[in-house]
């Protein structure tokens, strides 16, 4: 099957090459077209008030109680309507908050990309300033006590872009993939139609589970057989004439049995006919019958 296409495929390159010629076009296109995203991140911990830790005691060995804060936190400010104000003010723009899957404390990651450094650098700003608002609200809406306020501090956040092409790489690649792939079907159907015709024309339906083409030279070897069969197996007229004139003998005046190449005298040589017997191409014996000038007595 895949041999098949093959060669269709290599028959039909008047499409072929074209089509994949345009596929890299418009690969390479789609490829400028779609700009890289820079991204940007930052790690924010959120820390417990100083009326929730003892005197002269770590806040950090009392960070075990805030992990449900820092869920409630990541639902306020990654939401969708969080979300869409970022895109209204930075154009293309996709930020992610999410707990930060690689710790177990209350840590908070939010990850921008942006078309340009320039705005994931200023999305990603204004993001953290965002969770420390959310925050300081949620607890005011509580009426928690300035003591008792969980506060947040950044622990990391990027001072490089990080430049990502995965969406411009997967776009050209579909898009060449696509053009490449209907150009081979094209070709094929292209192929198909035109060697079912040329079976129409020749009447020779192929065998079963024979190709088109190996279809196409068995039907050739077998006229080729035929013709030379009947070739063979034909007598010539002038020689069917004179075996025709030959008066049939008795049984008991015939001569030896013929073999081939014998040559043969008629009755008592009488008749002047000679005759030889040979083997045609397929095994059938034909006879060559020529006359003798009668001797004198």
């Amino acid at each position: 099957m895949i041999r098949s296409v093959l060669q269709a495929l290599r028959r039909r390159w008047y499409i072929t090459f074209p089509s994949l010629i345009l596929a890299g076009i418009l690969a390479v296109g789609a490829w400028l077209a779609i700009p890289p995203t820079f991204e940007r991140s930052a790690s924010v911990l959120l820390v417990p008030g100083a009326g929730s830790v003892p005197e002269d005691g770590n806040p950090y060995f009392y960070l075990g109680g805030l992990t449900n804060a820092a869920d409630v936190l990541v639902r306020a400010v990654g939401s969708e309507n969080v979300q869409h104000q970022m895109e209204a003010q930075f154009r293309g723009i996709d930020i992610e908050v999410a707990r930060d899957a690689s710790t177990a404390g209350p840590v908070i990651l939010i990850v921008v990309n942006a078309r340009t450094d320039t705005d994931a650098v200023a999305a990603l700003d204004l993001m953290v300033k965002r969770a420390g608002a959310a925050l300081e609200s949620l607890q005011v809406a509580d009426r928690v006590a300035r003591a008792d306020r969980i506060t947040m501090q950044v622990i990391t956040i990027d001072q490089q872009a990080t430049l990502r092409q995965r969406t411009r790489l997967v776009v050209a690649a579909v898009v060449g993939a696509g053009i490449a792939a209907l150009g081979a079907l094209i070709a094929a159907l292209v192929d198909g139609l035109s060697n079912q015709r040329r079976r129409r024309r020749s009447g020779v339906p192929p065998p079963a589970g024979v190709a088109v083409d190996d279809a196409e030279g068995l039907a050739g070897e077998r006229d080729q057989d035929v013709e030379g069969t009947s070739t063979a197996q034909s007598i010539p007229d002038d020689v069917a004439q004179e075996v025709d004139a030959v008066p049939p003998t008795s049984p008991d005046a015939a001569g030896p049995t013929e073999e081939p190449g014998q040559e043969l005298v008629g009755s008592e040589q009488g008749s002047g006919i000679t005759g030889d017997l040979e083997l045609a191409a397929d095994g059938s014996s034909k006879s060559a019958v020529r006359r003798r000038p009668a001797r004198g007595h």
